[in-house]
C-alpha cells in the first residue's frame, strides 16, 4: 500500500489526529522544499501565549484555513477535491 494520508485514514488504524499530523508533516515538508524552513518554535510560543496581535491573529486563521483544506483532501474520493 502506498503511504499517503488517505490510506492511513483508509486503515482505521489511527486516530484523526496522527491522520492530521502526516497531513500537516508533509504539508511543511513541501513548503520548505519550496521556500523556507517554517520557524516551528516561534509558532509554538504563539500558540502557548495568551493574547495575540491583528498579524499573529491573520497567521492562525490562515493556519486554520490550511488545517481544513486538508481535512477536507483526506475526506474527498480518491482524484476528486
Amino acid at each position: 500500500m502506498k503511504y499517503s494520508p488517505r490510506n492511513i485514514l483508509r486503515s482505521g488504524a489511527p486516530t484523526l489526529i496522527t491522520v492530521l499530523a502526516a497531513g500537516c508533516s508533509f504539508h511543511v515538508a513541501h513548503y520548505q522544499t519550496r521556500r523556507a524552513v517554517i520557524p516551528v518554535e516561534e509558532s509554538l510560543d504563539l500558540m502557548l501565549t495568551e493574547t495575540i496581535d491583528d498579524d499573529q491573529a491573520k497567521a492562525l486563521a490562515d493556519g486554520f484555513e490550511v488545517l481544513i483544506a486538508a481535512m477536507k483532501s483526506l475526506a474527498a474520493p480518491e482524484g476528486g477535491h
